[in-house]
């Protein structure tokens, strides 16, 4: 398949998600927490366990939008799988989505969600990272982190940095003069998830601050500075 920017869009997006999951996990096992004896991410046994997981503490609608998104950008990975370094850190990828997606919503009596629904950092914060952690050996989560980051930089390389519907959201409220507490109140998020949102984006666009960010994203047109009324 040709590379096509709005699908490597998509594969930047799971790849990130995939990266902080998996950074989530070692903070976990710092903590104390496990660590787990797997370590081979294609394992039937490891993707039967952690869809279990997954399924303690999510509602059947996030599972079916868990398992749709990952299969089909898992799907999308392999259609356009690349040569090259990234190729070792692509099939991980792959297998980590394709895993997951074959084991969240088993047993789960519910319709899927529309095709076209992709998974959100929301179901980051409601994850059970010290039982991934249990699971999951050191070796593995490492593995799975610098995958991640080899596909989400290649993704860069081709896909647009255009900001997807949230970020462009808190763009523009930022430029508007809301710190994170008010963004936080606007969208009904946590201080947490908001701080994620600007972390990520900051990161994705190669900047360290919002007022970087603000002005990268004036001067890209995605947002424009509103006017004082006098």
């Amino acid at each position: 398949m040709q590379l096509d920017s709005e699908h490597l869009g998509l594969i930047l997006r799971h790849a990130r998600w995939v990266g902080r999951h998996a950074s989530q996990i070692a903070e976990a096992i710092d903590a104390g927490h496990g660590p787990g004896r797997h370590i081979e991410v294609d394992s039937t046994e490891l993707h039967r366990q952690l869809g279990s997981v997954y399924q303690m503490t999510l509602t059947p609608h996030y599972l079916w939008r868990i398992a749709d998104s990952f299969w089909r950008c898992s799907d999308l990975m392999v259609a356009m799988q690349p040569d090259g370094p990234v190729a070792g850190g692509w099939d991980t990828v792959i297998g980590y989505l394709k895993g997951t997606s074959e084991t969240v919503a088993v047993g789960i009596d519910q319709a899927p969600p529309p095709d076209g629904a992709e998974v959100t950092d929301n179901t980051m914060e409601l994850l059970r990272y010290e039982e991934f952690a249990k699971l999951m050996h050191p070796e593995l989560v490492g593995n799975l982190h610098n995958s991640a980051a080899s596909v989400a930089d290649y993704c860069r390389l081709f896909a647009p940095l255009a900001p997807d519907e949230t970020q462009l959201a808190c763009l523009h409220a930022l430029a508007a003069g809301q710190n994170q507490a008010g963004l936080a109140a606007h969208f009904g998020y946590s201080k947490r998830h908001v701080q994620r949102i600007l972390a990520d984006m900051w990161d994705q666009f190669d900047m360290e601050t919002a007022a970087q960010g603000v002005a990268f994203a004036v001067a890209q047109g995605w947002i424009t500075i509103p006017t004082q009324s006098r």
